[in-house]
């Protein structure tokens, strides 16, 4: 089915309505720490109208030298102008998350969506 971009334009508002929080998204990098390794870098960020919840009871299983941790999975949701990468950080009350799967290519795009995880 076919909607016009006022249509479009009409659900992207509606969306944008139920989007109560707000969202500091800032890009993740490496920086050289000067002796072989490297040290994680933030790029100042902007700051977006946001959505975050539960995705059902969906958690992820992080394996690391100290042990295993289960991490729960939220759903973000941003306005459709909001483009998201995989190295983007996402911090929302205070957290800081990072992205684990994200959707593109709605058949219609009124918003932007990401599985999303707390950072370690």
């Amino acid at each position: 089915m076919r909607i016009s971009p006022k249509q479009l334009a009409s659900m992207r508002a509606f969306v944008n309505g139920t989007l109560p929080d707000t969202c500091m998204i800032r890009v993740q990098g490496e920086t050289s720490d000067g002796a072989g390794g490297y040290s994680t870098t933030l790029t100042v960020g902007v700051e977006s109208a946001c959505r975050i919840d539960p995705a059902g009871t969906a958690v992820q299983l992080d394996i690391t030298a100290s042990g295993e941790r289960l991490r729960r999975i939220w759903m973000l949701t941003l306005p459709a102008t909001v483009v998201i990468s995989k190295s983007n950080v996402f911090t929302i009350n205070g957290v800081n998350y990072e992205p684990i799967k994200i959707y593109d290519g709605h058949s219609w795009d009124v918003s932007s969506r990401a599985e999303i995880v707390e950072s370690v």
